[in-house]
């Protein structure tokens, strides 16, 4: 229901100047009006209130004074006030439709629903033909969850007005919440050929064409109406739903861009932004942002490794906030190499705001892509790399490693983190362990969904989660990034058990060595706010027993670390 008053009252022309003529003199009711017509229509909504007001001091029962006051106080927001007046009115004169129509607008945005459906049925009483009165009816109703009786409405409303473009596009709603799409698609057509530059019709008509698999017909109608009137939101944010739907990611970044440029700033338009943004980028980066030690001690070996003449790249977790680091230390020039592209932009964004854009540059370019004499001038003295995940190793870790060291850096730069060491023991958690594999739900078989499980291991919380140590943490791996590193590789430990149990897996954490003094250890385990550690479990548990010496293969390839239990 639209927040407008249905039936405003007509007047006849009468022109007055001011009202001053009139002060102490007894003036006629509809003089008031001309003058609170007046001040309304120029937009002076208080002066058009005093005027009713005091046309009402000498005028107490006149209802079209009454009606205009409940229009003048509905358009200033004073609901409750406006209300007052239009029962007024009717209590003198129930006989009008108009003001049973506007009394129930009035309660719809009261959200007092029930009595506006009331009051809309005495004005229909009152005026059969009246197809705006069958409108909100049907609004009512469709409010109250009455989909099938809002229909009939609507329907009514058609046959008094059959070209009642408002009730077509309510009727079609009401029909898509029914389920009858193809109902529903005919009456948007046609409220489409009677207002074709509506861009609600349009975009209704959009969102129910994706709903039905027409993916090029919704997202036709949603473009040319983003071409007819780009200064309405719901259109790109219906493009925008599409286009993520359908992993058209960059595209989707396109309309965003292209939004940005012509709304103002608005709620609607900071949820398309972070819609955009949060589809296109990890989004665990932002909880690094927790982690102020690991920061620290990044920042620690940032300051001892640069100098004004060093040059520093940074291929990072998408924050560039290192490189920002780096320049606040005095660095000569630092690069943000980063390959998302909404990720280099929010970088650009920053650096400007830090009024760092002279030594710190952002090249949008994955890094393997990035050459000397291209992008990079020369060379750089520091390689500052931090896109390590809960587990150390993502995919292209060590490529990407392998690659800066070669084909950007100087011989014998330094290289942040330096080393890194994981550690592993093993536990058990009969918690954890009922979904790791996947077998039993409430009494239901539901080994299919093992499939969905993580394939090397999950999130684990030293401080969280219940578990039994099985054994004492041990170093199984170590890396030094400064040398090569194959991209597959295993060492053999062996575990001492100290307790008893079920073993269901192993959990294991890093160490960071940020240079050799400077290490970022969660050993305490309340060290890390997102970093904390992870749990790969076997296959099948084992039992152990105290005193066992339980060989565990540690392994890596190009993707991650894992784990394998050599015997039983």
């Amino acid at each position: 229901m639209k927040r407008v008053l249905i039936q405003d009252i007509t007047i006849n022309n009468y022109f007055i100047k001011t009202g001053k003529e009139l002060i102490g003199i007894m003036a006629l009711p509809q003089e008031w009006m001309n003058i609170a017509k007046q001040h309304r229509h120029a937009g002076r909504l208080e002066a058009a209130e005093v005027a009713c007001r005091q046309g009402l001091e000498e005028n107490r029962d006149n209802t079209q004074l009454l009606h205009l006051l409940s229009v003048i106080l509905y358009e200033t927001r004073k609901l409750p006030e406006s209300l007052q007046a239009i029962d007024k009115a009717i209590s003198i004169n129930g006989g009008i439709t108009s003001y049973h129509n506007n009394r129930a607008v009035l309660l719809y945005e009261m959200g007092q629903i029930g009595e506006a459906e009331a009051s809309l049925r005495r004005a229909i009483t009152l005026d059969s033909k009246n197809a705006s009165a069958y409108n909100n009816l049907g609004n009512a109703q469709r409010f109250l969850g009455k989909l099938e009786e809002a229909v009939a409405s609507f329907t009514q409303a058609l046959q008094i007005q059959p070209n009642h473009v408002d009730a077509l596009n309510n009727l079609a709603i009401s029909l898509r919440e029914l389920g009858k799409l193809d109902e529903a698609e005919d009456a948007w057509q046609k409220a489409l050929l009677l207002s074709p530059q509506s861009v609600d019709i349009i975009y209704n008509l959009g969102v129910l064409q994706y709903l039905r698999q027409k993916v090029s017909e919704a997202e036709n109608l949603f473009r040319q109406a983003i071409d007819n009137l780009p200064t309405y939101p719901p259109l790109y944010r219906g493009l925008v739903n599409l286009l993520l739907l359908e992993k058209r990611w960059n595209e989707a970044l396109i309309v965003l861009k292209q939004a940005n440029s012509v709304l103002p700033p608005s709620r609607e338009l900071s949820y398309m932004n972070r819609q955009v943004y949060g589809e296109n980028v990890v989004k665990e980066f932002l909880h690094t942002t927790l982690d102020d030690p690991l920061f620290d001690a990044y920042e620690s070996a940032i300051r001892k490794a640069v100098t004004p003449r060093s040059t520093l790249i940074e291929i990072g977790d998408g924050l560039g906030l290192f490189s920002l680091m780096a320049a606040r230390a005095g660095i000569q020039q630092a690069y943000i190499i980063e390959g998302n592209e909404l990720l280099s932009n929010l970088n650009q964004q920053v650096v400007g705001a830090n009024g760092l854009s002279q030594r710190v540059t952002v090249i949008p370019e994955k890094s393997i892509n990035v050459t000397v004499g291209n992008q990079l001038s020369e060379a750089a003295d520091v390689l500052v790399y931090s896109k390590f995940g809960p587990g150390l190793l993502q995919h292209g870790t060590i490529i990407t490693l392998q690659h800066a060291k070669t084909h950007l850096m100087k011989p014998g730069a330094r290289i942040i983190p330096a080393a890194a060491a994981v550690y592993a023991m093993l536990v058990e958690t009969p918690s954890l362990a009922k979904i790791s594999p996947v077998n039993n739900l409430r009494g239901f078989d539901y080994s299919p969904f093992d499939l969905t499980r993580p394939t090397s291991f999950m999130n684990f919380d030293y401080l969280q989660d219940q578990y039994q140590t099985l054994t004492d943490a041990t170093l199984a791996l170590d890396f030094n990034f400064a040398k090569f590193i194959p991209l597959q590789g295993k060492k053999e430990t062996a575990l001492s058990v100290i307790n008893n149990g079920l073993c269901h897996g192993v959990v294991f954490w890093y160490d960071l060595y940020l240079d050799d003094q400077t290490t970022f250890s969660p050993a305490n385990f309340a060290q890390q706010r997102y970093w904390k550690q992870m749990i790969q479990f076997f296959d099948q548990p084992i039992h152990v027993t105290k005193g066992d010496h339980i060989p565990l293969q540690a392994c890596w390839d190009e993707n991650r670390i894992y784990f394998e239990l050599l015997r039983k």
